[in-house]
């Protein structure tokens, strides 16, 4: 017998969670419930169903609608599924599903999957851009559950001069760390390709250390690594160590950011070791709801890599900052990097972002390289 019966509409509240629907019938002893004729957000989801199941740390709705696009009408994109099961702040899984841009199905599955982490994986949905060396781009990830919490995905992209490059590999999802074993083309942030044939990644979440200020993320990397001149068995494992956020006054507009960790990097090539070790510091103002400025200091280790993907162009880098947040849909910021090393500056970045509702737009420049990139994707997807 159910210890909770309403008949009437009810909200249905946990963190990251509001549901709102008719008939809750909720058991305390097996803490399940149901509920019927739902809308409400979980994380950054605009949700709707027939029916949705309440589970602990798991939410399924059935003949459902997702969103992360909330405006009246029909949304710019959405997800249609026979059933819906959300893991907060982790990922999404749609079984029998449809994704949609406007009026118009963009592709049909028998499964669907999209991480709902910040930073996380890249979007489900169509992304375009630009990069220097390699053109305009278009790119799409397509994820598919294979059983458990193990999903197989695509992450493909084409590029106007650089050609196809696709990235394929397999995630295994736990509320403590993901696995995923990938083969692919890989572009770093420095313009430096690298393939991996295949690579093994183990990734520990965020953890805290008892109930102190601080928190530990590791990783293990194994893999073979191959660029334009060589080939090595890249073996590397990491442990950074963070403190929360720091606050200096009572209305906390002076922050203070720390962190620092260390690794070791074996490879094969040249049978050579090295234990990095690196530290960030971040302090930011925010003079006004709309105005923050930062400065900070990045150390990357004073070990050569013998890759140049994920290599830092400045391994001891000063950094200033502003953003301007003009109107509520357009920002701009700027970033100095000093290279400290070689006591001279290092780049000036000026970055436009605007969000077309649903959609957003980046563009930035580097003005000592004189170059731009331009990214356009989906809003908080």
């Amino acid at each position: 017998q159910a210890d909770i019966w309403i008949d009437g509409r009810v909200q249905f509240q946990e963190p990251l969670t509001t549901l709102t629907g008719m008939k809750l019938v909720y058991h305390y002893a097996t803490q399940f419930g149901t509920l019927q004729d739902v809308a409400g957000k979980c994380d950054d989801l605009y949700l709707s169903g027939r029916k949705a199941e309440l589970s602990i740390g798991k939410y399924t709705l059935y003949d459902s609608t997702a969103t992360t696009c909330k405006m009246k009408g029909t949304p710019d994109f959405r997800i249609t599924a026979a059933k819906v099961e959300i893991w907060p702040g982790d990922r999404i899984v749609a079984s029998e599903a449809k994704v949609w841009v406007k009026n118009t199905v963009l592709y049909s599955t028998a499964s669907y999957e999209s991480s709902l982490k910040k930073n996380g994986e890249e979007s489900n949905f169509p992304r375009f851009g630009f990069k220097p060396k390699d053109g305009v781009y278009i790119g799409q990830r397509f994820t598919v559950p294979v059983g458990g919490s193990v999903s197989a995905f695509m992450d493909a992209k084409f590029y106007s001069k650089a050609g196809f490059r696709p990235i394929f590999g397999l995630t295994a999802h736990q509320p403590a760390y993901t696995m995923e074993l990938v083969t692919g083309l890989y572009r770093d942030e420095n313009d430096n390709w690298v393939r991996k044939e295949p690579e093994f990644h183990f990734a520990l979440k965020p953890q805290r250390i008892g109930k102190s200020p601080y928190q530990y993320k590791a990783n293990v990397i194994f893999g073979k690594w191959r660029d334009g001149s060589k080939e090595s068995w890249h073996q590397d494992f990491n442990l950074y160590v963070t403190h929360d956020k720091i606050y200096f006054d009572p209305q906390k507009t002076w922050t203070l950011d720390v962190g620092g960790g260390m690794g070791y990097v074996h490879e094969s090539y040249d049978n050579s070791d090295r234990t990095p070790f690196r530290y960030s510091i971040r302090l930011a103002k925010k003079f006004s709801p709309v105005v923050t400025g930062w400065t900070g200091y990045n150390y990357n280790g004073a070990t050569r890599p013998l890759f140049a993907f994920g290599r830092s162009e400045v391994p001891r880098e000063g950094v200033l900052g502003l953003s301007w947040q003009i109107t509520k849909r357009t920002k701009i910021a700027y970033r100095a990097s000093y290279d400290v090393n070689k006591n001279k500056m290092h780049e000036h970045y000026y970055t436009v972002r605007h969000s077309f509702h649903c959609w957003e737009t980046e563009v930035t420049y580097r003005a000592i390289k004189r170059e731009f990139t331009w990214t356009f994707t989906v809003a908080r997807w």
